[in-house]
């Protein structure tokens, strides 16, 4: 169970306020997730309080989440002479 974290392992007050990414082909988790703190002061004392910590055998990394870069689209005509 690689990457996967057992519900009864997580207060239900995070599991309202939190997302498990998953793969859109597989709809396995892709191993992180987001949760959303009330406030920032909140957030970094979570973060302070769990980051290197470990769970079963897991080391969690928390962190701030940074704004996803943009995506290039690139259209390649394979079909062109």
């Amino acid at each position: 169970m690689r990457g996967r974290l057992p519900a009864n392992r997580v207060p239900a007050t995070v599991r309202d306020r939190a997302s498990v990414v998953t793969d859109r082909d597989t709809g396995h988790s892709r191993g992180f997730g987001f949760v959303e703190m009330v406030n920032d002061d909140e957030g970094s004392a979570a973060i302070e309080a769990l980051n290197g910590s470990v769970l079963g055998d897991r080391t969690l990394v928390v962190n701030v989440a940074r704004p996803q870069h943009a995506r290039q689209r690139v259209f390649i005509d394979h079909l062109a002479a």
